[in-house]
Formats: structure tokens, C-alpha cells, sequence
């Protein structure tokens, strides 16, 4: 009910007119618009609310492309990959492929080409600087595009073509061993016997072939960089050898440990199985420091080939003195020596030189460091000792008693410096001392450059 604002008469409130008076009366709001009106409002509403849920999408997205652009660009990627082949550790294989779908990529399958790429950083080196500089190819590998990280972000892998390399020896009943695994025995083939081994990722590969001749079992180690569908020749030969190196040092062939020096520096190979691509080197140590030699390659071949010699050692002393040879394998009376070289060791002449530098009226140039070296002002001393007053040096000379490696471009030299004393005086008797000292270290920088003094080393009392 409504009231009639014109008689005050009670009417319904649907009526239009008073039914007394006559008056028009106001109609009430129809529900329809206010319904109308909160549809619209809650509409407009939800639009800036999705227009909000949009607005933060994008942003989101934005800031996760630019981290995904940087994070997974293709120069982070090649770092990653490249790192990767050096480290022993890394799990490289996540990010290799090969051109052979029988061929599993993983941590087993890739541990020969981490091992060929260690022993080749270099070419690690260049791979890098090609892929960065827009190379799609480089040192046999190609860097490809394969899938993509988180949808958006392309995927970089290295690919490899795999080999199959053929095996071969001259022995019948031949097993062949693959890094210590065994794959097979070797057929006949014509005039020798061979197995084909692969499809196989490249790298540094351990064979092994086993055979058993006139009762005897003979075996053949050979290492072997996989790079092609090479032959790979491993015949069993033998051959008797001596290595000749540092005291009491340690024989590796093809990263096996075959033997221990003596005390001279001396051990004999009798008969020893030979095949080519046979590596050998020796270890030793310096004050706790494992030292390697420089590897003595294809051994099979360098004994073949080797030169004959009158010597390489000096028969007075009693332990290895360095020659430095640019051969490690020689014939010397028709027997075969092995002579493993290391790396900056100084050669005889160098270390008499130096020597005689480091207590002969020492310069500081000759030292490491200079005159900050303390054994430098321990040199001048003792040059100061025996001079002075008229006495001078008239003549000096150095003789070497042992040159033995003691870390990359060092050497530990035992060594003699004789001096001859003359005196202005007439008077005065003509004198010479003998100075002995060991275990100076010495630095050889490279094979122009003069050696430096680190160490004048102990002095030997008599």
C-alpha cells in the first residue's frame, strides 16, 4: 500500500491515479533496471580483474623470457658444453648427440672422449673460439640445435659421427678387449686376423688383445685415438729394452704401471710385448709433487726405427744425467734404451752455465725475483768471502753431478764450482777452492731464453 500525497487515502500500489481524488501517483523503481545496472557494474568488474590477471601475465612472461634469453643464451651454452668435455666429472653426455641412433650417449660412452680431449686442450681451445665466432663445424664435431629448454629457448648440443675401426694382429685365438672390456675374438681375415669393434663415439681408447702362441701367453696393450674407420695394427711382437730415467722412478705403458726404476735410474724390459701405438712414460716425485714425464708415442715404431748411438749416459756416474735429447729411444751396441724426456729440464751446458752464474760474481738478473731473492744475497756473500783485498777471480768452471726434474721448466742440480783466486799482489800464492752444492733449483723458461736461479741450493760440507 501507498499513500495518496494529495488526500492521504490509502491505494494500492499499483494504481496509477487515486481512485479518490484523481491525483497521479509516482510509480516505484522497477527491479528489472536495478538488476540491470548491478549486472553491469559486476561485469565491468570482472573485466578489470582479468585485464589485471593479463597485465601481470605479461610482465611475468617478459621478465621470464629476458632471464631465459640470458640464462640459456648460445654462448652460455657453448662455456657449458665445452667445460664439460675437460671435466671428469661434468655429465657431458646430456650434452651429446651422434649421427647413429644405435649408439647410447652416457657416462660410460663418453669417458673416451673426455679422456682424448684432456690430453688435447688445445683443440678444446679452438672448438670454443669457432662456435663462438658463428662456426657450425669445427675439429670434426658440429654444434646443432636439438629441441628446446622450457619451450621457448633453443637447445644446443655437440654431434658426433661415430666409427667403426677394424682390429687386426697376427696371432690366431686372439681375444680383443675395448677400456678393459671384452668385445670379441678376431677371425681370420686373408693373411691376419681382425674384428671390426663399434659403432663407437671417437676418443682415447685402452685395446687389448690376448693370444696364446706355442704355449705361451702373449699380450698386446696399444692406445689409440678413434677418429676415423682406421685399421688399428696390433701385432704381437716383443722386444727386449731398457728405460733409462730418474732414480727409483715409476714405468706407465699405455697408463699401466709396468715397473720401477733402480736406484740408478735403470730398468730392463726382456721380450716385452710389443705393438705400435704403445705409449710409455715415467713418474717420479719431488718433495712430495707427482711429476710425469713427457709420453714416448708409437714405442713399437721408435724402436724400430731407433738410431744407434756411442752413448747417452756418462759412464762415471752412477745416477741419470739429463742429455736432452730431442730422440727418447735409441741402440746403443745394437741394445735398445728408452730415454723419456721432461718437460724444461735443463741440459748439461745450461746448468754449468748457470751454475757458475749463481756464485761467480752473481748479477741479480740471473736470479728469480732478483736482488729479492734471499739466495742471491746468499750468493754475494759467499762470492765476497773469498775476494776482496786484491783477490780476484781469474778463472771458473762448473761441473755437473746430477740434473734431476723437479716440476714443469725445473730442474734439481747437484753441481761443483771451481775457482781459480789470483791476488795483485805478486807475493801473494796463487789459491783455488772447489764450492759443492745440491739440489739448487733452476728455471728454464723456454730453449732461447737464459736459465734463471731459483735456489742456489745446500752447500756440501767436506
Amino acid at each position: 500500500m501507498k499513500i495518496c500525497p494529495n488526500c492521504g487515502k490509502q491505494v494500492d500500489l499499483n494504481i496509477e491515479f487515486c481512485p479518490n481524488c484523481g491525483q497521479k501517483l509516482s510509480q516505484p523503481e522497477k527491479q528489472t533496471n536495478k538488476r540491470f545496472i548491478s549486472k553491469k557494474n559486476y561485469l565491468n568488474k570482472q573485466k578489470k580483474i582479468l585485464f589485471s590477471i593479463i597485465g601481470f601475465l605479461i610482465i611475468v612472461f617478459i621478465g621470464f623470457y629476458a632471464w631465459g634469453s640470458n640464462h640459456f643464451s648460445e654462448d652460455k651454452q657453448i662455456d657449458q658444453i665445452i667445460s664439460s668435455l675437460t671435466d671428469s666429472k661434468a655429465n657431458v653426455a646430456q650434452y651429446l648427440t651422434t649421427d647413429n641412433v644405435k649408439v647410447t650417449v652416457n657416462s660410460d660412452t663418453v669417458k673416451p672422449l673426455q679422456a682424448y680431449y684432456r690430453d688435447h686442450k688445445q683443440v678444446v681451445k679452438s672448438m670454443k673460439r669457432d662456435f663462438k665466432n658463428g662456426a657450425e663445424k669445427s675439429e670434426n664435431t658440429q654444434l646443432v640445435k636439438v629441441g628446446h629448454y622450457l619451450l621457448f629457448f633453443p637447445k644446443y648440443m655437440l654431434k658426433f659421427h661415430t666409427y667403426m675401426p677394424t682390429v687386426n694382429t697376427n696371432h690366431p685365438n686372439t681375444t680383443l678387449s675395448l677400456n678393459h672390456k671384452k668385445v670379441g675374438n678376431l677371425s681370420k681375415n686373408s693373411n691376419s686376423y681382425s674384428k671390426k669393434i663399434g659403432p663407437i663415439l671417437p676418443g682415447k681408447y685402452q685395446l687389448l688383445v690376448n693370444s696364446k702362441v706355442s704355449g705361451r701367453n702373449l699380450s698386446a696393450t696399444s692406445t689409440v685415438n678413434v677418429w676415423s674407420n682406421k685399421q688399428i695394427n696390433m701385432n704381437i711382437a716383443t722386444k727386449t729394452f731398457t728405460v733409462a730415467s730418474v732414480p727409483n722412478g715409476k714405468v706407465y705403458i699405455n697408463d699401466k704401471f709396468a715397473g720401477k726404476l733402480d736406484e740408478k735410474g735403470y730398468l730392463k724390459f726382456n721380450e716385452y710385448p710389443i705393438s705400435k701405438n704403445m705409449t710409455l712414460y715415467v713418474t717420479t716425485s719431488y718433495k712430495d709433487k707427482k711429476l710425469k714425464s713427457i709420453d714416448v708415442n708409437d714405442l713399437g715404431t721408435a724402436l724400430d726405427i731407433a738410431v744407434e748411438k756411442s752413448s747417452i749416459f756418462y759412464p762415471k756416474y752412477s745416477i741419470y744425467i739429463s742429455k736432452n735429447d730431442s730422440k727418447a729411444v735409441y741402440k746403443i751396441h745394437g741394445k735398445y734404451y728408452v730415454t723419456p724426456q721432461w718437460q724444461g729440464l735443463a741440459t748439461e751446458k745450461e746448468a754449468e752455465s748457470a751454475a757458475r752464474s749463481a756464485l761467480v760474481d752473481p748479477k741479480a738478473d740471473d736470479y728469480i725475483g732478483g736482488k729479492s731473492n734471499p739466495d742471491f744475497v746468499k750468493a754475494k756473500k759467499i762470492y765476497k768471502s773469498f775476494t776482496g783485498n786484491g783477490t780476484y777471480v781469474s778463472d771458473s768452471s762448473a761441473k755437473i753431478k746430477k740434473i734431476l726434474p723437479a716440476g714443469k721448466n725445473y730442474s734439481s742440480v747437484d753441481y761443483e764450482v771451481h775457482i781459480q783466486l789470483d791476488n795483485a799482489f805478486k807475493d801473494i800464492k796463487r789459491d783455488k777452492i772447489v764450492l759443492k752444492f745440491k739440489d739448487a733449483l733452476i728455471y728454464k723458461p723456454n730453449d732461447i731464453d737464459p736459465l734463471k736461479i731459483k735456489t742456489i741450493g745446500e752447500e756440501v760440507k767436506k
